[in-house]
């Protein structure tokens, strides 16, 4: 079945006072299964997207988002001996120095949870999850995947989940 992937931006004019919003104005493509570009846009809004899509009477079994990047951070972490085993608990500690929030106020993935002396994790704040899944769900995508942009870059390790980052299924807690 074919893939619709969206980039997505923020709107212009968010200020630090107001909750993001996502930008109406989309770059997307249309991915079949065996990767084959079947079509493509940009500066095109949600319902604009699917009407090319009825009209070219092209279907898509799955949506996949792409974030603003800068509101996604990907580290790369060496782990002392036997921290792999405990990493997921360990984690937000491991990497509270380098952000100005608590742990708890952030989403932490795994890229690569085989490899036991170095792991890459991607952190983004739960305010943003939300906001993005608000603003999607506007779109009429509630039921889209988020992926960072920088986990379809080849050097990312395969993983076992298909997407190892968010859907907006996924409840968050505060």
């Amino acid at each position: 079945m074919n893939r619709l992937f969206i980039r997505v931006k923020e709107a212009v004019g968010n200020s630090a006072d107001e909750p993001i919003t996502l930008d109406n104005s989309l770059t997307w493509l249309l991915l079949s299964e065996v990767a084959d570009v079947i079509e493509s846009g940009h500066n095109m809004n949600a319902e604009q997207i699917r009407k090319v899509l009825s009209d070219k009477e092209l279907s898509y079994q799955d949506v996949v988002i792409f974030p603003p990047e800068h509101r996604v951070h990907t580290r790369r972490l060496s782990l002392s001996k036997g921290q792999h085993r405990h990493i997921e608990k360990i984690l937000p500690y491991l990497l509270e120095e380098f952000f100005a929030q608590p742990p708890e106020d952030l989403h932490f993935t795994l890229l690569n949870k085989k490899n036991k002396n170095t792991v890459w994790v991607t952190v983004v704040a739960k305010e943003h999850i939300a906001a993005w899944g608000s603003s999607l769900t506007l779109m009429g995508w509630s039921n889209a995947r988020i992926l960072p942009i920088s986990g379809l870059l080849p050097f990312w390790p395969k993983q076992q989940d298909e997407y190892p980052f968010y859907t907006l299924a996924n409840k968050i807690t505060y």
